[in-house]
């Protein structure tokens, strides 16, 4: 059966992330992963996130949601059988072998990856050798073999790194970036305060600029304070911390320039009285509002919330 890059490529982004839905202290300082990810992803991106499969399944609902979308159940027969024709030939299991995912979308909307796994690279090379002729292709460049499917191109930094991008480009400079000082999102030091501050282990989401992100269209109501307040805000990091009884939820958000961060805070807490209002006599909702906390961190706003199991799964049905 053919296989195509993009479709193994996207199902292990979709079914990571898929899975994935206390104060904060001083920064704490990056991992060496997460060091080595950001050097190799694009120094030009507005979003990154990042999602360890280990971690969340500290969390047994998590880990159900996880294993549910790692079985392929939501997906196409065609789709189905390519990745599971990919899985069997190179012995590779996701929810076993993928230790950290790393993901980076750049303002023109190209995206850049680089994932941490328990892969054997001549495993992966030899299977994609037989694939050639069919959808797809290999190149050297500078030493490592790149293959594509014309839709996106892989190839391994090293024997625990794989890297992809949705561009030929995209996965030069990557390489590039591998035996060389090229610009890259480590330089951002944005990024890496909004990660330090964060402290969430599990997984990470970073905005660092909004307004490149919305809608040219998009009308706010006056009435709707999630509305506005998403209008409000320049920056926004979200973090995750499984516990075997939920995950713990932090945000850090960044008023845009023509707001204070009083004004995002009040709006914050504006917008969880209207859910209060909405949920009325739901205790489990009631109970997860209530422990929310929204604070005022210097120019940013700090919102911190624990999300019971019990919640997920009433959120679900």
């Amino acid at each position: 059966m053919k296989t195509s890059l993009s479709t193994i490529l996207l199902a292990a982004v979709v079914f990571l992330f898929s899975a994935c839905e206390s104060e904060l202290n001083a920064p704490q300082e990056v991992s060496v992963n997460t060091k080595g990810a950001l050097e190799l992803l694009p120094s030009d991106a507005i979003f990154v996130g990042m999602i360890n499969p280990d971690l969340m399944s500290v969390n047994s609902h998590l880990k159900i949601m996880q294993d549910e979308a790692f079985s392929f159940r939501n997906v196409s027969k065609e789709m189905d059988g390519s990745v599971r024709d990919f899985l069997d030939a190179t012995g590779f299991d996701p929810v076993e072998d993928v230790k950290e995912l790393y993901v980076a979308f750049s303002e023109n909307e190209e995206a850049a990856l680089a994932v941490y796994a328990d892969i054997r690279a001549d495993k992966f090379e030899q299977y994609a050798d037989e694939q050639l002729g069919h959808e797809l292709t290999k190149e050297d460049y500078n030493g490592i073999s790149v293959y594509s499917d014309g839709n996106f191109y892989i190839a391994f930094a090293n024997d625990e790194l794989l890297v992809a991008a949705s561009s030929e480009s995209g996965i030069q400079k990557m390489i590039d970036r591998v035996s060389s000082d090229s610009p890259s999102l480590s330089d951002d030091l944005q990024i890496a305060d909004l990660i330090g501050s964060i402290g969430t282990k599990s997984a990470w989401f970073i905005a660092k600029d909004l307004s490149k992100m919305k809608p040219g269209d998009q009308h706010e109501s006056e009435d709707d304070y999630a509305d506005v307040l998403a209008g409000t805000l320049q920056s926004a990091a979200f973090g995750v911390d499984a516990e075997a009884g939920g995950m713990r939820v932090k945000a850090i958000l960044g008023p845009d320039a023509t707001t204070s961060p009083s004004d995002v805070a009040s709006m914050a807490r504006g917008a969880i009285a209207g859910m209060r209002s909405s949920a009325k006599t739901d205790e489990l909702v009631m109970s997860m509002l209530d422990g929310i906390q929204v604070k005022e961190r210097g120019q940013d706003v700090t919102i911190d919330a624990f999300v019971s199991n019990e919640f997920m799964v009433q959120q679900q049905h």
